[in-house]
């Protein structure tokens, strides 16, 4: 995990100083002389080579010091403010990824019949949908047409992240949907499961008895899996429904060139898929 953190750090740091140009220009006026530029840079440590100013981000990361976005707030209570908002809707959309998923796999294990092909189709549906896309859809539909959730905000609190979560969880349910629906056959075609039918079990009595059991490391490595997609997924929904979360927050601060920023967030999400994977494990 620490070899994994270091990389990702690394790696935006390096790719920020390729952008053109940098926090100067959303923080002076388009009016500032040479001189105001060049005295800005040097406060803010831009002057200095890439190398130097990560060295100096990592040293201060690790003492707990994350120091000021280019506003002059304190990225470490910003990023407090903020992470509830990403991690409720995080668990919320695994909540509803497995809420879909798991009925779809037992009602379609039967190979050829009707609802395989319905939620074969439903899962390659969701594979290839833009998250975007689906939630300006349902924003249309249960928003603007129907009012029943609210477009954007967390004006309504918890029921503001349904609609957002929902829509994180329908893409990322496919997944769950083709990996723990073929292994649970697999287990129906093993021995075991040609002995529990033989003996009188019917297909569903023997999905539940052999093959749930087999199925559930694979489950639970692609709900790892799923989460670390869907902590990516986030910029995309929460930069849709104006939700105040990590996601938007790292969105914002890649726009304004905010390098600081930008590595403490995405270093932040890359230590929580670190622990996730680490969790997934042990189970």
């Amino acid at each position: 995990m620490i070899i994994t953190l270091i990389a990702v750090s690394f790696a935006v740091f390096v790719f920020s100083s390729f952008a053109e140009g940098d926090s100067s220009a959303y923080i002076l006026s388009e009016d500032a002389g040479e001189d105001e530029i060049v005295a800005y840079r040097d406060s803010s440590g831009l002057s200095e080579n890439t190398a130097r100013r990560y060295l100096s981000f990592l040293s201060s990361f690790s003492r707990g010091d994350w120091g000021e976005n280019i506003s002059g707030q304190s990225i470490k209570e910003t990023i407090g403010r903020r992470f509830p908002v990403s991690a409720v809707l995080a668990s919320m959309s695994v909540m509803f990824s497995l809420l879909i998923a798991i009925p779809l796999s037992f009602a379609s294990l039967k190979r050829g019949s009707l609802s395989d092909r319905i939620v074969t189709g439903f899962a390659s549906l969701c594979a290839s949908f833009p998250v975007f896309v689906l939630s300006l859809l349902l924003i249309i539909i249960f928003s603007l047409k129907l009012g029943v959730f609210p477009s954007s905000g967390l004006s309504r609190g918890f029921v503001s992240f349904i609609l957002p979560s929902f829509s994180l969880g329908i893409v990322y349910s496919s997944l769950l949907i083709r990996m723990f629906r073929r292994k649970i056959r697999e287990a129906l075609d093993s021995p075991s499961g040609f002995y529990s039918r033989a003996a009188g079990l019917g297909y569903m009595e023997t999905a539940f008895a052999v093959a749930v059991k087999p199925a559930l490391p694979l489950l639970v490595t692609v709900i790892g899996e799923s989460c670390a997609a869907i902590i990516g997924g986030t910029a995309v929904i929460e930069t849709v429904f104006a939700l105040p979360g990590l996601g938007s927050l790292l969105v914002k601060a890649a726009l304004e060139r905010d390098a600081l920023l930008s590595g403490t967030i995405v270093l932040i999400s890359a230590f929580a898929v670190g622990i996730i994977s680490i969790c997934c494990d042990i189970v």
